[in-house]
């Protein structure tokens, strides 16, 4: 595995922003941006709702001698267009860079741009990779940026966002997306590399883009601990950097037998113990999924359907996973209320024990 040092955590410069100690070659085309991936780091676990999170902090660094300055120009969905322009505003460089959508959620109520970073947990001695949720960033360490990216505003019709040149934009460890989930299963005792990727690289004008991508190296210990802080092994910039990683694995395959049991086991989630045989005939027009018809009574209550079953990689573990959809019809029931659509689309059933 080929790793440089460790990164060192950011040391504050009097701008408030960090200066890290790792330089890059600063860009040497006149007003472009040159953006440079920060490895992650910061990186720790929690426990919340019963779940296990691997949160980290994330910087993108603007090396470049231009800013980075992305506009929004709204469309009738309520959705931006968004389009890279020059720092000063006045040169449309990429008329089409992707989105920038008001979000609500956690708080946030403001602009962000969707899609600027993306996360990654891949296994090192167990293959497999866990993606990361984030929906998005205010990029706002930029002096045309309003305010915390036009927060409050949602009916505004255009807005600026970006990282000056010599900025910084930070995201903080389980901030709204800052943070992948794991278990035992989808991510087991082990080596692991975390990295983070601007994006979408080959979209976005800027001098250089191998420096793009950034990833770090931790080791996970089962049982874990609320709140336990995971020393990096290691961190390195750029595309394979930390070394060639495990094949992901394959799916097994799913015979209609299994499908068939699955399907059972689905009926008896959605619908309660069931005190009839029900008839379940399944196809399988591919080898990791099927849609089984079904047929069941219980009690005066008659169902007829379909339930389909699959099977999909999470991490290091297959999970099996359903979709009901029945109509409920009552015997001897005549005129409204004598059938209801049952319907529980995309529920989690298990992981597969290969």
């Amino acid at each position: 595995m080929i790793l440089g040092a460790l990164g060192a955590a950011p040391a504050q410069a009097h701008d408030n922003h960090p200066r890290w100690a790792a330089t890059s070659v600063l860009a040497v085309t006149a007003g472009l941006p040159d953006l440079e991936q920060i490895p992650p780091y910061k990186i720790g676990v929690v426990h919340r709702d019963g779940h296990w999170y691997l949160g980290f902090a994330t910087a993108a660094r603007n090396a470049g001698a231009g800013g980075l300055r992305i506009r929004g120009r709204r469309r009738p969905d309520g959705t931006m267009t968004a389009e890279q322009v020059s720092d000063d505003g006045l040169q449309v460089l990429n008329p089409a860079i992707g989105t920038l959508r008001y979000v609500t959620t956690y708080g946030h109520s403001h602009w962000h741009y969707m899609r600027f970073m993306r996360y990654e947990l891949r296994g090192i001695d167990v293959p497999g990779a866990l993606l990361d949720r984030k929906q998005g960033f205010c990029l706002g360490d930029a002096p045309w940026v309003d305010g915390w990216c036009s927060r409050g505003s949602p009916e505004i019709s255009a807005i600026d966002e970006g990282i000056r040149a010599g900025g910084v934009d930070i995201y903080e460890p389980n901030v709204e997306g800052q943070e992948i989930e794991v278990d035992r299963h989808t991510a087991p005792a082990g080596r692991y590399v975390l990295t983070s990727r601007i994006g979408p690289t080959g979209v976005l004008e800027e001098t250089r883009t191998d420096n793009n991508v950034a990833s770090t190296v931790i080791q996970l210990r089962w049982p874990l601990s609320d709140g336990q802080v995971l020393t990096p092994i290691g961190s390195c910039v750029g595309e394979g950097c930390a070394g060639p990683l495990p094949a992901a694995p394959r799916l097994p395959h799913m015979s209609a037998a299994k499908a068939q049991g699955l399907a059972r086991q689905a009926l008896r989630r959605e619908l309660g113990a069931l005190r009839s045989h029900p008839q379940i005939r399944c196809r399988t027009p591919r080898k990791r999924s099927s849609v089984c018809g079904v047929r069941l009574a219980r009690g005066d209550a008659r169902f007829a359907g379909k339930v389909s079953v699959w099977y999909r990689q999470v991490g290091a573990a297959a999970r099996w996973y359903y979709g009901v959809d029945v109509i409920r019809r009552l015997s001897g029931c005549h005129g409204g209320g004598c059938t209801r659509d049952v319907r529980r689309p995309n529920r989690l059933g298990g992981t597969v024990h290969r």
